[in-house]
């Protein structure tokens, strides 16, 4: 693995991967006994193109509890210098003529078999869709990020919608799946710097129907992991999203909250990166308590301390958007870890995994277990003895007062709908 800083690659492997892992977590370094502080966790600082932060916030008030920052360059190296890992925003993919990246090229767009350029239908959106193979494209890419670099302390670049297809006026000509997929790895991987895209959880991952009742399988973007120089992947909603036809009560439930535990598990054993995007829409923090505890127990269930990012994407007062059970660490699992959550499903239908060892903000808790029900349609008995206590969230995020208690009431013998639970002995 390598690592990328103020414009020096440098090689990482063994004990320094080791620290490297550990720091992002904001843990010690000391290998297989290394306790996280906190889950690996991003926050919005700003984006390079669009005039948005988060005015006031001191970023050494935020630093105990975000891993990454998404930053501008005028705030990128005081953001990098209270010990946070920074990333600059790009979208290489989709671009409109005000953007930074665009160039009346035409050898830079995708085009569909009429050889018109293909457009991005999102109301307001005045983009055309890129093409990945483009020497056009990479040229653009490499000078905004040089632009972007020059002005700030970077560890990573953002790349969204990364080999996205979804809302465009038509299909590239001739297109071939793993023929868009390879050309967008080979485009990160000419980029020379790290980089985590955006493309996991991306709109087109329905392999049949539409609709509540769909079936999904694991995104193609899933081969843009594969350059050395990507850090990871993001998927938006992530357990947790607006979306009414992959959720109830903003939960997602069934075959898609199945593919998202299974890309996690993909970027784990990959070992990259698995930035779990949670999106319930509009919403305040205090308010999606609920959904809160429900992504943090699926969060669990196929958790791995190198890899397991979160970024919740809720509205807090301070604008620093992370709920304290971000806090809530589990180690050293009683079941190996699985090659598909489906064996992690109990005969009565909800999903357990147990942990020997949890920590809260680096102290140790105890044994938990986290156990989800994700079927939308059936309750599911608890599957587990021996667990006494309960996970509880209240109020917002960690600037705002939020806080968890493991006193709650004990596991209900049988889990309704789309619910999730954290337990203790």
């Amino acid at each position: 693995m390598k690592r990328w800083i103020g414009g020096t690659v440098v090689g990482l492997a063994g004990a320094g991967l080791l620290a490297l892992l550990a720091s992002q977590q904001g843990g010690a370094a000391a290998g297989a006994e290394a306790v996280p502080k906190h889950m690996i966790t991003y926050v919005d600082w700003g984006r390079s193109d669009r005039d948005w932060g988060l005015p006031g916030v001191d970023p050494h008030q935020v630093a105990p509890w975000a891993t990454w920052v998404m930053a501008k360059p005028r705030d990128a190296s005081a953001v990098a210098a209270a010990g946070m890992k920074t990333m600059f925003y790009s979208n290489p993919n989709r671009v409109a003529p005000k953007d930074a990246m665009y160039k009346d090229d035409d050898s830079m767009f995708a085009h569909d078999c009429s050889n018109q350029r293909i457009r991005v239908l999102k109301q307001g959106s005045q983009k055309d869709l890129t093409d990945p193979s483009s020497p056009s494209l990479l040229a653009q890419w490499k000078a905004f990020n040089q632009q972007n670099l020059s002005g700030g302390h970077f560890d990573a670049v953002y790349d969204d919608t990364a080999s996205s297809t979804n809302s465009l006026s038509s299909m590239p000509c001739h297109f071939d799946s793993a023929t868009w997929e390879q050309s967008h790895a080979r485009l990160l991987s000419q980029l020379g710097i790290p980089v985590i895209f955006n493309g996991l959880g991306d709109g087109d991952l329905v392999r049949n129907g539409r609709g509540r009742d769909a079936t999904y399988g694991l995104s193609p973007a899933i081969a843009l992991s594969a350059p050395s120089n990507v850090l990871g992947g993001s998927f938006e909603d992530c357990y947790v999203t607006g979306s009414s036809t992959k959720s109830q009560d903003q939960k997602t439930f069934g075959s898609y909250w199945q593919q998202t535990e299974n890309t996690q598990l993909a970027m784990a054993k990959r070992g990259k990166l698995f930035m779990c995007e949670e999106m319930p829409g509009n919403g305040n923090m205090d308010d999606l308590i609920d959904p809160r505890t429900y992504a943090e127990a699926s969060l669990l269930l196929t958790y791995d301390p190198a890899t397991t990012m979160v970024h919740q994407a809720m509205q807090t007062n301070s604008g620093v958007k992370l709920g304290p059970e971000v806090g809530l660490v589990a180690m050293d699992p009683i079941s190996a870890t699985p090659s598909s959550i489906d064996s992690l499903r109990t005969s009565g239908g909800a999903y357990a995994r147990e942990y020997r060892a949890c920590y809260v903000n680096g102290a140790s808790v105890g044994p938990c277990a986290a156990v989800v029900n994700s079927d939308e349609r059936a309750s599911a008995p608890f599957p587990l003895s021996g667990y006494r206590r309960t996970l509880v969230i209240k109020g917002s995020g960690v600037l705002d007062g939020g806080t968890i208690s493991l006193n709650g009431p004990p596991p209900p013998s049988t889990l309704s709908a789309v619910t999730g639970v954290v337990a203790f002995k």
